[in-house]
C-alpha cells in the first residue's frame, strides 16, 4: 500500500489529479476475538473485505493497514467523494450479518492529499486522526478531515477542524 501512496502522489505532483485515502477500523473487534475466537475474528475481516469490494469502484485499491485496520486509495477522488463512500461502505457493513458473531460496525477516517502534507505519512496521520475522533465519537461513523473541515455521520454531529 505504501508503494501504491507513493505513485498516487507522483501522479497527483504532475497532473493535480485528486486522491484521497479512506482508513478503516472494525468496532471493538478485540471482543469478536475475546469472545468468539481467532478463526471468527479472521472470517470477520474476510466478510468486511467480501462487502467491501463489492462496492467499492474498479479504481479504489483496498489493503490491510494492520490488524484490523484496512486503508482504501482513491485515486480521482476528493474528499467528499470518498467521504461519500467510506459512508456508503460503513451503512452496506453495518446491515451484513456475519453469521454467528453478528451484525459488526466499523469507524472511517478520510483525507485528502494535498501539496502541502508532502508525505505520504502525513497524509495518513490526518486520516488516522480522522478514525480516532469517530472513535472517540461513539464509533460507527465517518470523519473526513480537509484544510478546514471536519464531518462526521452517523450521529449527526457536525465540527471544525484543520491540520494545516
Amino acid at each position: 500500500m505504501e508503494e501504491i501512496l507513493e505513485a498516487q502522489i507522483r501522479l497527483y505532483q504532475q497532473t493535480s489529479q485528486p486522491f484521497s485515502i479512506i482508513l478503516c477500523d472494525i468496532d471493538h473487534f478485540k471482543s469478536i476475538n475475546d469472545h468468539y475466537g481467532h478463526l471468527q475474528g479472521d472470517q470477520v475481516l474476510a466478510g468486511l473485505v467480501q462487502v467491501f469490494q463489492n462496492h467499492l469502484r474498479p479504481i479504489d485499491l483496498l489493503g490491510r493497514w494492520g490488524g484490523e485496520e484496512f486503508l482504501i486509495v482513491c485515486p480521482q477522488t476528493s474528499l467528499v467523494l470518498a467521504y461519500d463512500l467510506a459512508e456508503k461502505l460503513r451503512l452496506n457493513l453495518m446491515n451484513y450479518s456475519f453469521g454467528e458473531v453478528g451484525f459488526q460496525t466499523a469507524s472511517f477516517g478520510v483525507a485528502e492529499y494535498h501539496p502541502r502534507c508532502g508525505s505520504q505519512t502525513l497524509l495518513v496521520h490526518w486520516a488516522d486522526q480522522g478514525l480516532y475522533q469517530a472513535k472517540g465519537q461513539g464509533r460507527n461513523c465517518v470523519v473526513a478531515l480537509s484544510r478546514s473541515e471536519e464531518r462526521r455521520v452517523g450521529k449527526e454531529c457536525r465540527s471544525r477542524w484543520s491540520p494545516y
